[in-house]
């Protein structure tokens, strides 16, 4: 008997141990646009896209998961002057946006990159990987987030206001 009762209770503790919660989502989940995309920035060196904050660069979207526009778009690097992100000309990354409230077009969230590699979108800390999510789940989570517009809907099932109908039967 004693046996019995032990087991149920050690299954009962491997249940409860919560998970922790994902980074990447919980960025991913603040951004108003978010795209998989390769940067384009002509005065890289060696290829290499090194923009500080508040610099502006372009990119070429590769596929558009959250939000719509141009296939080329201009972005402005965000992060601090110690911690931004840095990327690598032609390599698929992860860019989540918000729109810049100081004018047009958009910030880029964060200050670190999120490449895309062998399939999967990786979450970097301090130059190590901590997370991995599947593309095909990125891409899941990424649509299923998006919230419904309040759209404007008619109040009433008919037009109000003064109506007249002309009827013409000749010609």
């Amino acid at each position: 008997w004693l046996a019995l009762m032990t087991q149920p209770a050690v299954l009962l503790g491997q249940e409860t141990t919560p998970e922790k919660p994902s980074a990447l989502k919980a960025a991913a989940a603040a951004a108003d646009r978010i795209l998989i995309a390769v940067p384009d920035h002509r005065p890289a060196k060696d290829g290499k896209v090194d923009v500080p904050p508040g610099g502006r660069f372009a990119i070429e979207v590769e596929s558009e998961l959250r939000g719509t526009g141009n296939k080329s778009v201009l972005i402005i690097n965000g992060g601090e002057a110690n911690q931004y992100p840095k990327y690598v000309n032609g390599k698929q990354y992860v860019f989540l946006l918000k729109r810049n409230p100081n004018g047009k077009g958009w910030v880029n969230l964060g200050n670190r990159e999120i490449p895309i590699k062998d399939g999967k979108v990786q979450w970097i800390v301090d130059g190590k990987v901590v997370e991995e999510v599947p593309l095909p789940e990125f891409e899941e989570f990424a649509a299923a987030t998006i919230e419904a517009v309040d759209g404007k809907t008619p109040r009433r099932d008919t037009l109000t206001g003064n109506w007249v109908l002309v009827r013409n039967d000749s010609g």
